[in-house]
């Protein structure tokens, strides 16, 4: 058997970029799909970071605000921008969210929060659980991030974003990046600890 040997650009490339993940395998909402970019996940010891990076501002789709504590998306379709698995995103320990590109037509007071199961866009949002990341008047360059209790992320696991202003509309801008750490528990990790 020979042995695969990787050129130093695709290393590189692979070593910056990660593995990439489908709008499936990180259970994206059809609310929300068409908002999809891309997303990346890379490991380091018994850590997996996951990057999703998502466009409001979508030709694809209408992706909207709609009342105050209301999640975005699609009217009526699921909002949800990622499931929390604990196989693509372990146990979380930090949820961040930054601004690329401010968003424009459609509110831009931006809070994460999450649910047993997904909610539609245009529902009510802000009853379920809040993971305090939110940004008030998003603009580019802004982020917020919040420490993560991973049990509590093991079960509400469906992740969306409620605009928590009042200003309805669809959404003509606004890119986001969404980054999720947790930490994986596997046989490998634990021996390599010693546990």
């Amino acid at each position: 058997m020979g042995s695969r040997r990787l050129g130093r650009k695709r290393l590189f490339s692979l070593d910056k970029r990660g593995e990439q993940l489908t709008v499936d395998q990180i259970g994206t909402g059809v609310g929300m799909k068409d908002a999809f970019v891309r997303a990346n996940r890379t490991r380091e010891g018994a850590f997996v970071t996951v990057e999703m990076v998502y466009d409001l501002g979508t030709s694809a789709a209408a992706i909207a605000s709609f009342a105050a504590n209301d999640v975005i998306g699609v009217d009526g379709q699921s909002g949800t921008i990622f499931v929390a698995t604990e196989s693509i995103f372990g146990f979380l320990v930090e949820l961040e969210m930054c601004i690329l590109e401010q968003p424009l037509t459609g509110d831009d007071d931006l809070h994460i929060y999450s649910h047993t199961t997904h909610v539609n866009a245009n529902a009510a949002g802000n009853v379920n659980t809040d993971t305090s990341v939110d940004i008030t008047s998003a603009d580019k360059g802004m982020s917020n991030a919040q420490a993560m209790n991973g049990k509590t992320f093991a079960t509400n696991d469906h992740f969306y974003i409620v605009s928590d202003g009042s200003t309805a509309g669809t959404y003509t801008a606004g890119k986001l990046l969404i980054k999720a750490t947790g930490f994986v528990i596997d046989d490998g990790a634990a021996s390599s600890y010693g546990v």
